[in-house]
């Protein structure tokens, strides 16, 4: 099932989701733009200051998708070799792309892309 070639600028949109409070401070999204050292960095400080002040539903949550994913799961590999149980999950996304033409018309498209999310128990 291919697609035909749509032509204009493309404007892809994130995923639809609810936000959660809980949600800032237990997940960190990456990007494929995302420095992998800086990741774990600021991936290790949030873990930290979760693990001293929280005492029950100690799980941390990294989410990517598309592109992201091999990075996702170094980083999984990362805190695993630092003695942390990592468990992961896969699934897809449904994402919206925007074809915006010249003469101001849009065009709307769904797409599925895959996602992995790792999960960093302390």
């Amino acid at each position: 099932m291919k697609r035909e070639r749509i032509d204009g600028t493309l404007i892809k949109h994130p995923p639809m989701r609810k936000y959660k409070v809980t949600e800032e401070k237990n997940t960190f999204f990456v990007k494929s733009s995302t420095l992998y050292v800086s990741a774990v960095k600021q991936i290790s400080k949030k873990v930290e200051k979760l693990n001293a002040t929280q005492t029950k539903n100690k799980v941390f949550i990294v989410k990517g998708m598309g592109k992201s994913i091999p990075k996702v799961l170094s980083i999984g590999v990362y805190f695993q070799l630092k003695n942390y149980r990592v468990e992961v999950f896969t699934g897809s996304v449904k994402v919206l792309d925007e074809f915006e033409k010249e003469d101001d018309d849009s065009i709307l498209s769904k797409r599925t892309v895959s996602s992995v999310e790792v999960r960093i128990i302390l």
